[in-house]
């Protein structure tokens, strides 16, 4: 069954809305919405890139995703290139992310590492997505999102099947960070389940969480939009 998402904002062709933390004016013809994320203090949060540009852009920098306001000077924000980190850090007085220029690129389906100096809300918004999403998952660890902003459960189950669990193979791992240590969960291909595994322990994620997926080899997958736009 597919799911039934509710969006905060529909924009109609022409429609100038105005940017929230995104710092300018935008257009759109499409569905627009939001994702609220809670930064706590100096804590590492895993942030998942779950919406389409507002400017039709085929890849992202953390200015595009974070915004230019709205946060302290010293936010930090860090992509994975599959070796290394690859750390940006904001100033409030100019409102821009250092080193200049798209040093990290996303595509939807990533996710990033953010943590600020003091507790902060914020907004990630885009153009709701409708199309199915293609993923390249790596042979070892990727840090990745599921690619549509609703809450789900990594399932094998047909009534909610997810390509990241129905292409996992043994010894697969999901990996979430708490803010203070790692729950992981291990891929057994022969019953097709999560370990641990229960209802106490299943692998749920909220709109705009990022998880690591360690793979055994890399592999490619097709993720389908769980729900229709009403």
């Amino acid at each position: 069954m597919k799911k039934s998402i509710c969006f905060i904002v529909a924009v109609a062709a022409g429609f100038i809305l105005q940017g929230l933390s995104f710092g300018q004016d935008v257009s759109s013809v499409n569905v627009v919405g939001y994702n609220k994320i809670t930064l706590p203090s100096n804590t590492y949060v895993m942030v998942g890139v779950q919406f389409d540009s507002m400017t039709n852009g085929a890849v992202y920098s953390v200015g595009d995703i974070l915004g230019t306001n709205g946060f302290a000077t010293g936010t930090i924000a860090m992509g994975y290139d599959g070796s290394n980190y690859i750390a940006e850090t904001y100033n409030a007085s100019t409102r821009k992310w250092y080193p200049s220029g798209k040093t990290n690129y996303f595509v939807r389906g990533d996710a990033m590492w953010v943590k600020t100096l003091t507790a902060t809300n914020f907004s990630l918004m885009g153009q709701v997505p409708t199309n199915s999403t293609f993923m390249i998952l790596d042979k070892n660890y990727n840090m990745v999102t599921y690619p549509f902003p609703v809450d789900t459960t990594l399932t094998n189950d047909p009534a909610g099947l997810t390509a990241i669990s129905s292409n996992a193979i043994t010894g697969d791992t999901i990996m979430k960070y708490t803010g203070s240590n790692y729950q992981s969960w291990v891929y057994s291909a022969g019953t097709k389940t999560w370990y641990p595994s229960g209802h106490s322990n299943p692998i749920k994620l909220s709109p705009g969480e990022g998880f690591w997926f360690k793979a055994q080899k890399g592999t490619n997958l097709t993720e389908k939009a769980p729900y229709s736009l009403q």
